[in-house]
């Protein structure tokens, strides 16, 4: 991509299809939109490091807002997860503590009680019995979601750290991943 600079004062000189990067110090920084060389006025040019610098340092600091974005969405999907080892959907939370506590019973091998709500109503916990083979089908569909969760947003890290403007980066979705994962041949986990 071919870069020039036309002086501010000579635009109302110019005519034809080009497209404005930036302005700076008394110049005008375009491309041609059609491939084609622009002639006179316009002059070959680079765009000025500072601005090149100026504008690395703004996608890089997009890039840690958007990075910061996608492990909060990523930490909020991982606050409670779906379980269906008592025989229909329960939500179970998945705090530190609560993990913690899951895997001291897989661990133990014993029978015990577990605070879970139906999904159907998620704000009902109750420390609900469970068999030792619940509880470890339990662990595994918790142990299941935060991987799938933690992969994803790997996935979704790794696209952003490819994104070259800031239009780019700021359009990056959580739900934008079975899109890049199609597009880059990303096998599931």
């Amino acid at each position: 991509m071919e870069i020039y600079k036309l002086a501010l004062e000579k635009i109302p000189e110019v005519s034809g299809e080009y497209t404005t990067i930036a302005t700076y110090d008394g110049f005008v920084y375009v491309r041609s939109n059609n491939q084609e060389e622009l002639k006179e006025p316009f002059i070959p040019s680079e765009l000025p490091i500072s601005y090149v610098e100026g504008m690395k340092e703004r996608l890089d600091y997009e890039k840690i807002i958007k990075e910061t974005e996608l492990n909060n969405r990523c930490n909020k999907l991982l606050e409670s997860f779906e379980s269906s080892a008592l025989k229909e959907a329960y939500i179970y939370d998945m705090k530190q503590e609560d993990q913690i506590n899951l895997l001291g019973l897989v661990i133990a091998n014993v029978d015990s009680f577990f605070r879970c709500a139906k999904k159907a109503t998620p704000n009902d916990k109750q420390n609900i019995p469970h068999t030792k083979e619940q509880i470890k089908q339990v662990y595994n569909d918790g142990l299941k979601t935060k991987s799938e969760m933690i992969y994803i947003c790997g996935v979704l890290k790794e696209h952003l750290k490819s994104l070259q403007t800031i239009e780019e980066i700021k359009a990056l979705k959580w739900e934008d991943y079975e899109q890049i994962k199609t597009q880059k041949g990303v096998k599931s986990e």
